[in-house]
């Protein structure tokens, strides 16, 4: 057993064959959700964190209390992290847009989110109740407000439509193609490859399609994860599954 001290890494650390390893060394152990207001030193930053009572090394990494966290960026007004599911449920009208066309600037939807040197890919499975104009959910790569890509699902006519803004200053948006009533979830794949993002999407988690390639200005690290905005409607929940990022 270790002292009470905190560290954090990130949340691709939390995957099914990092848990087996743990089960492994510590069948005794357990992981308990909490919001950060009711921990007893809260970090400088919004985060999800996983609490265990037990400390163990894995690699370089020293995993202590408090192992496990992802930042946040609007907080959602309600959200909860249960096994390896987001849920989250959007605020009303929220969005992350900059200037096209419509000349404003929003920057107030929900993104949770680890951050990622190098070379990637990161996946995750989601599905949302959509309901009004441009609900929308997914995937997010960003350097700051002004340089960031989110693809996904946006609600458009009533259809679930897979969508890509990529944002350099001024957002361009695209469609893929109008989902199927039926489509229960999409899961989606992001690719960073130097100033490359790859998007593609899947209706099944086996076979996918390109969605968009673009360009995004290169630095040091990219915060990815799941994101959702509301941005016509009062809010909507969205389940994300399986959320991770690994060195590509």
């Amino acid at each position: 057993m270790c002292g009470r001290s905190k560290c954090c890494i990130g949340l691709a650390a939390f995957h099914k064959d990092v848990l087996k390893q743990l089960n492994n060394i510590s069948p005794g152990f357990f992981f308990q959700i909490i919001p950060e207001k009711h921990l007893p030193h809260p970090t400088h930053t919004r985060s999800l964190i996983v609490e265990a009572e037990f400390c163990v090394m894995i690699g370089s990494t020293s995993l202590k209390k408090g192992v496990i966290a992802m930042e946040g960026h609007n907080e959602a007004p309600k959200w909860e992290a249960r096994d390896e599911m987001l849920i989250i449920q959007s605020a009303p009208k929220t969005d992350f847009w900059r200037l096209t066309q419509y000349g404003y600037t929003y920057d107030s939807g929900h993104f949770y989110y680890q951050r990622q040197a190098g070379d990637f890919l990161a996946e995750v499975k989601f599905h949302g109740a959509y309901n009004a104009l441009y609900d929308q959910a997914g995937l997010m790569a960003r350097i700051d407000e002004a340089n960031w890509v989110k693809c996904g699902i946006e609600f458009l006519d009533g259809v679930q439509q897979v969508s890509a803004v990529v944002t350099r200053e001024f957002s361009d948006w695209s469609l893929g193609i109008a989902l199927p009533q039926d489509t229960d979830a999409l899961w989606l794949r992001l690719k960073r490859q130097g100033a490359a993002i790859e998007i593609q999407y899947s209706l099944d988690g086996m076979n996918y399609q390109l969605l968009r390639l673009a360009y995004l200005p290169t630095s040091e690290t990219l915060a990815i994860g799941p994101m959702c905005a509301s941005p016509t409607g009062e809010g909507f929940s969205t389940v994300f599954e399986d959320f991770r990022v690994q060195p590509a």
